[in-house]
């Protein structure tokens, strides 16, 4: 009976496959053979050298990388153009760098390497070359110097020999801040610019004659390349995406919102099937009619023809009931995935996503787990309530940081993770645990305010107030209450609120004619009755004489007329009435009579002995708090009005145009405060604004305008010891800064604060010559400052200039912080600072016991000198403050840093970094002392380490953290990847997708290239959309990305990163698109096909696009 049954199923299945060929609808065997897509995009220049490329990589990270990486490639045995192939060459390049390059770091110098990141900053200096006529020249290698281009090196010789015949202004060539500058070089002498390739022996031997020259400081050397034109093919670029997008006619569903039951508990059919169903016809076999015919065989022939769909490259339409679930039964798929251990759910993912209208067939029958299916609603309840995430929205967390998930700029993401992969690697050589590090890099450390932000107390006694909107009858019928802050009004108009929430206050030298707009303005505030307070402080001016008379004649007006406002209209009249006039004295007393009785002495007034003259010394202390001599100066709210170049100050409609600016950036923050709660009516407004923390005591630009870039890079390579010893000093000129300052932080000798031994979190370093006088002020500052404050140490690095002068004082300082204990040496050298006349007649008091170490100390002088120029970069006898690694200075002539200014400096650092800092560290250490893991190793940070971690995190540019909500549950639908290096710090990364989405065939390939590269804990949580209305996702979509350069087996480099798509359906319609970083220019240069029409049908084997980047 089986055989006969098995008879028929074959003769009918053969009938049907018979009578589907007879009538074509069976595709032919060549149109089924496999088509694809590919794409590359290559730049319009050659492919530049890879040690070129990774110089300008090591570059980016720091000159003193770049010069040992220049070094290392020039020390090596056999020169790089005699290798052989680009194996050989790629693998002596990252030999090198794997010197200077902590394991991370090296994979990311790999991947920049692959996306050829520097490729154009190497194309940049070889268009300079060229435009400097270096095509033109016999020789690819030479030196332009003293107006001429040198090729051969017994020239270069003689001319370096005779530098003194050549005047550096004559013969200078222009430089720029991206040229590489040879560390020893001087800026102001004869400039030597070395143009070839690195690695040729030729250049090598012209660098070593240039370098010998520079380290004397005969020349400045800068080092340009010039490359030699190889005939390679174009740069193949990498970092970009391509998308195949189904046109929109192509998907078809039926309207069938209940699934049909196919076979009942009895296996008996509930209705007959769809002969004419497209889903029953795949491959010639009608398995509707074969149901239908033999129904006892429903189950198999379900499965051959599931088979039959998932082996077809064609797109199967699909209900709109089976599409409901799709979102979830992928995402699913990709957790069962995880199972299988490893990146196995990543690649699945990558497999679902990039190709998901060829997965849907076999996705519909995937079974979603109930607990999955909860776990995922719950946590989108949670990612709802706490970041407004919706179903189905992305979201990418690096360290913290939140990026674009949907559009990933890949270049921004790189830069980040450099920036972060640095500095963890710095924190992990420390002996820090992973969790502390984490912790420590998800800190907000940073500016909250510019320098342009920063304001002063108004509470001063120096500032004459004209008017008090609070007390004046002038302005008893306004309201009183901050609520009418909120009340609406037209754009920039000022609310009439008698409160003094706005103050305008003028410092001015009243001898000086630019004083006039702000006065008039001013003027027209108070008669106008605006709601300003408006305040008045006469500074100092060129003119003494003229000053006293102008401020004595003020006051008297003030006094005589019971009103400050009545001497300031005398003040407005004098200087307004001056039009192209001088002011003088007899012009002051014209005026003044107006205001005097008939028996008052004018001259007796204006007199420097006048009982009216006094305001001198307030004046003069408030203008030292505001760190400018530049006179006008408008203040509002505290807050100076800056006049960089834009004359806002030189004409009272642009002065008026800015005070109204604002007043309004003013009223915004008045106005969130009020909204809050935090500004309430039984407020004083002045004290409120003055609580403000942009509010500080006195304003520093040094202090307060910080910049990353000033910090010390103190993870360089310690060498010996003995490199500060007098028969080695000379070896201290191979280091590079940062090496140098990494060999000398240990040996560094402290002052410290007498008494009881406390927790150091500031260190000071003063740098200047102490035969100096302002040197010598700024260490007694720092003494002083230290003595009265709390866990500060100061040390001394003496920066002399070696010009032969009696170095003494120096070597006395130096040999009382080597000999004497911390607190005495403290004691002994603020003695001898503050006795400042010893130095001049040269009997300061040394102490016997110093007396025989003075003569040991010349090296140590030169050594300090070695690490002045090289690692803080100061000339000889510059002064500089270095706090917590930080670098203030160098100070010009005569500019001073006062103890009011170390005080800000301490005030500055705690709010930036301190504070945030000893907060986590003293709850780290307590949460150790209560619950230790294996991750919780705590020990207490050294204070050289605190330093070197301040230095890293400081130097890091600021980034708003994004903390994960509480409250998620990671058992059922969360993938959790651990780093793949478990001797190394992780970065945190958190991504949160649906698989069937845009998102997703971005991210995925990101992150499985990131996991390679980057040591990485991921953290995937999905999150599907419970029920979908259409096809989720309509597109192909690859991403073009490798982690290091790839090469054949003769050590020959590959062609480069391409696009490539296979196993696409043959009758949709297709469109091309590119997903490239915002900033690329790209255009097509060939392709056969119309890339927005694409049907593979009508394509005999391959589409292939090629595309141009333009810079």
């Amino acid at each position: 009976m089986k055989a006969t049954i098995l008879g028929i199923i074959l003769t009918v299945v053969i009938s049907i496959f018979g009578n589907v060929v007879a009538n074509g609808d069976l595709p032919k065997r060549e149109e089924r053979k496999s088509k694809g897509v590919t794409t590359f995009i290559s730049a319009k220049w050659e492919a530049t050298p890879i040690v070129l490329e990774l110089a300008e990589y090591l570059s980016a990270e720091s000159s003193d990388l770049f010069w040992s990486y220049f070094d290392g490639i020039i020390s090596l045995k056999s020169s790089l153009e005699s290798l052989e192939t680009d194996k050989q060459v790629y693998d002596a390049c990252i030999g090198v760098a794997s010197t200077l390059l902590a394991p991370a770091q090296l994979r990311m110098a790999k991947l920049a390497l692959s996306m050829h990141l520097t490729s154009p900053a190497v194309r940049m200096f070889d268009q300079i070359a060229t435009q400097n006529g270096a095509k033109e020249l016999p020789c690819e290698t030479f030196v332009a110097i003293a107006s001429r281009k040198v090729c051969d090196n017994d020239i270069l010789r003689d001319i370096l020999k005779s530098t003194v015949k050549f005047d550096p202004e004559e013969h200078r060539i222009e430089t720029y801040l991206l040229d590489h500058s040879y560390p020893s070089s001087d800026n102001r002498s004869l400039t030597a610019i070395l143009y070839g390739e690195l690695g040729n022996s030729d250049f090598s031997a012209k660098h070593k004659i240039l370098s010998g020259y520079a380290d004397k400081g005969v020349i400045n050397y800068v080092v340009r390349w010039n490359i030699k034109s190889r005939g390679k093919p174009k740069l193949r670029l990498s970092g970009y995406g391509i998308e195949l997008q189904l046109k929109s006619t192509e998907y078809k569903s039926q309207d069938d919102t209940t699934p049909k039951e196919t076979v009942d508990d009895a296996g008996v059919p509930s209705e007959e099937e769809d002969e004419n169903d497209p889903q029953n016809q795949i491959d010639g076999f009608n398995f509707g009619r074969l149901k239908n015919l033999f129904p006892a065989l429903r189950t198999p022939l379900e499965r051959f023809r599931r088979h039959l769909s998932e082996m077809s490259e064609e797109i199967e339409p699909l209900k709109v009931w089976q599409m409901q679930a799709l979102s979830m039964q992928a995402a699913a798929a990709v957790m069962d995935a995880h199972d299988a251990g490893g990146d196995e759910a990543l690649k699945v993912l990558i497999s679902l996503a990039q190709n998901f209208p060829m997965q849907t067939k076999s996705l519909i029958h995937v079974n979603v787990p109930r607990s999955f299916r909860d776990e995922v609603l719950y946590n989108q309840d949670v990612w709802s309530s706490s970041l407004g995430l919706r179903p189905a929205e992305p979201l990418l967390l690096v360290s913290g940081a939140q990026y674009d998930a949907d559009e990933v700029d890949l270049m921004a993401l790189l830069a980040a993770l450099r920036e972060d992969i640095g500095p963890m690697n710095t924190l992990h050589a420390l002996g820090l645990n992973r969790k502390l590090i984490n912790k420590l890099l998800s800190l907000e450390l940073g500016e909250s305010f510019t320098w342009e932000e920063y304001g002063l107390d108004i509470r001063d006694t120096a500032i004459t107030w004209l008017n008090d909107l609070e007390t004046d009858d002038r302005y008893r019928r306004w309201p009183s209450s901050y609520m009418e802050l909120l009340r609406p009004t037209y754009p920039g108009m000022l609310r009439n609120l008698r409160r003094n929430i706005y103050n305008y206050v003028i410092v001015i030298d009243p001898t000086s004619p630019s004083s006039a707009p702000p006065l008039k303005l001013g003027e027209t505030l108070l008669k106008h009755a605006t709601p300003v307070r408006v305040g008045l402080v006469l500074a100092p001016g060129r003119d003494s004489a003229l000053g006293t008379a102008l401020r004595s004649a003020f006051n008297y007006v003030a006094q005589e007329r019971n009103s400050n406002k009545e001497a300031f209209y005398f003040l407005t009249q004098v200087l307004n009435s001056l039009q192209e006039d001088a002011l003088s004295v007899d012009h002051i007393k014209k005026y003044l009579k107006k205001y005097a009785s008939s028996s008052a002495n004018l001259d007796e007034i204006i007199s420097e002995e006048s009982e009216f003259n006094f305001g001198h010394q307030l004046a003069e202390e408030f203008v030292s708090k505001l760190g400018t001599n530049k006179f006008p100066q408008v203040i509002v709210n505290g807050v100076p009005l800056y006049d960089e170049g834009s004359g806002a100050l030189s004409s009272v409609e642009l002065l008026e145009e800015a005070l109204v600016t604002a007043l309004s950036r003013h009223t915004a923050r008045l106005q969130r405060a009020v909204f809050r709660g935090n500004l309430a009516d039984s407020d004083d407004a002045v004290e409120y604004l003055m609580k403000q923390p942009h509010i500080v005591s006195r304003l520093n630009r040094r202090v307060l305008a910080s910049e990353p870039s000033q910090y010390l890079d103190l993870s360089g390579v310690s060498s010996s010891r003995d490199l500060f010893s007098e028969d080695k000093i000379h070896r201290l000129l191979h280091l590079t800064g940062r090496d140098a300052l990494a060999t000398a932080l240990p040996i560094f000798k402290y002052f410290t604060k007498p008494g009881k031994s406390e927790k150091i979190t500031q260190t000071l370093w003063i740098a200047g010559d102490l035969n100096k006088k302002e040197s010598r002020e700024l260490l007694r500052n720092a003494l002083t400052f230290m003595r009265e404050s709390g866990g500060i140490r100061v040390a001394f690095i003496p920066n002399v200039d070696g010009s032969g002068e009696d170095q003494s004082f120096n070597k006395v300082v130096l040999a009382a912080l080597t000999s004497l204990e911390p607190a005495e040496a403290t004691k002994y050298v603020v003695q001898l600072l503050e006795d400042e006349g010893c130095h001049e007649r040269k009997d300061c008091e040394i102490l016997p016991e110093l007396v025989p170490a003075l003569n040991k100390y010349e090296w140590v002088l030169k050594a300090s000198r070695v690490l002045c120029a090289r690692s803080l970069k100061l000339r000889g006898s510059e002064r500089a403050v270095i706090h917590n690694a930080r670098v203030i200075g160098p100070f010009n002539k005569g500019e001073s840093f006062s103890l009011e200014d170390f005080a800000l400096l301490e005030r500055y650092s705690n709010q930036v970094y301190g504070d945030k800092l000893s907060e986590l560290l003293h709850q780290n250490k307590k949460l150790s002392n209560n619950v230790l893991d294996d991750d919780d190793d705590i020990t207490d940070i050294s204070t050289d380490n605190y330093l070197k971690v301040i230095s890293v995190l400081a130097s890091r540019s600021p980034r708003v953290r994004t903390p994960l909500p509480s409250g998620l549950r990671t058992d059922h639908s969360v993938i959790e990847l651990p780093p793949l290096y478990e001797d190394e710090a992780a970065v945190e990364i958190v991504a949160v997708v649906d698989p069937a989405s845009a998102a997703a065939q971005r991210l995925a390939p990101l992150l499985l290239v990131l996991r390679r590269v980057v040591n990485c804990r991921l953290q995937l949580f999905l999150n599907p959309q419970d029920k979908n209305s259409d096809m989720p996702l309509k597109s192909f979509y690859r991403y073009v990305l490798e982690p290091e350069l790839q090469f054949n087996s003769a050590g020959v480099q590959t062609g480069g990163a391409i696009a490539r798509f296979s196993r696409l359906p043959h009758a949709p319609l297709l469109s091309l698109e590119l997903r490239t970083p915002p900033n690329w220019l790209v255009e097509c240069v060939k392709s056969v096909y119309d890339l927005d029409n694409i049907r593979l049908a009508d394509v005999e084997s391959l589409v292939h696009r090629l595309g141009h980047y333009y810079y």
